[in-house]
């Protein structure tokens, strides 16, 4: 199977090697380790991680729930581990996109390898079926829609609906926006807040300055956090 990019931030070198200990059951995971966040941001800056270890603790100053908002890709798995666990952390932590678990420390054998194991399960799935998906379904009132994917404009949610924007039509249909960001992976999408998922092939304006994109003749609001990895994939593509 492809192999799982993993980044660790762990400040101590006791805990790293219980992280270490646990990973040599898993060679399909590639860890990468830093221990401050000014590593850790420059590390995700380069390379694209599908798996996080997260110490809660690195410095008086941010901590590793606040360097998570730094990560662009939602569907990664992040666990969270810290001697200080405290609910402080929680409003924070709940609005991470990413899939997250917590626990404390010293790591539990069992808990970290349970989690694991299913990573590995689901992302062997994912690799089985490739990359090579055309349409997805979308349920609506009594049907099934087959929509491919390249014709989807945009994907926009708004409380329990996600709503679907192709050339021709608009579907609105219960689920996530994180479910629908999964099937797309590898295409020439890009969420530009976390409500909105656009086709950068159908992006007809950027304003710069006021940080909106339209598309469709309707106007998005572009997240500063994201404008500038936005800006690059769009030119990168536009000059293919």
């Amino acid at each position: 199977m492809n192999s799982i990019a993993c980044l660790i931030l762990e400040d101590t070198i006791s805990d790293q090697l219980d992280i270490e200990l646990i990973l040599q059951h898993y060679p399909m995971i590639d860890a990468t380790y830093v221990n401050t966040p000014k590593s850790f941001l420059a590390a995700i800056k380069e390379n694209d991680y599908q798996l996080y270890f997260m110490d809660i603790h690195v410095s008086s100053d941010i901590t590793g729930v606040d360097l998570l908002a730094s990560v662009r890709n939602t569907s990664a798995w992040v666990i969270l581990n810290s001697s200080y666990l405290s609910d402080e952390y929680y409003e924070e932590y709940k609005k991470i996109d990413c899939r997250k678990y917590c626990i404390s420390k010293p790591l539990n054998q069992f808990s970290v390898r349970t989690i694991l194991d299913e990573l590995v399960t689901q992302t062997t799935k994912n690799n089985s079926l490739g990359n090579s998906t055309e349409f997805i379904m979308v349920k609506q009132g009594d049907y099934l829609h087959k929509i491919n994917i390249d014709s989807i404009l945009y994907f926009e949610s708004s409380g329990h609906l996600v709503y679907i924007k192709t050339k021709d039509a608009k579907y609105a249909t219960y689920g996530s926006l994180k479910h629908y960001e999964s099937l797309i992976q590898g295409k020439t999408f890009e969420k530009i807040n976390r409500n909105v998922i656009i086709n950068l092939l159908f992006v007809q304006k950027i304003n710069i300055k006021e940080d909106f994109i339209e598309i469709d003749n309707s106007c998005f609001s572009l997240s500063r956090i994201q404008k500038k990895e936005f800006i690059e994939k769009f030119d990168r593509l536009i000059l293919k």
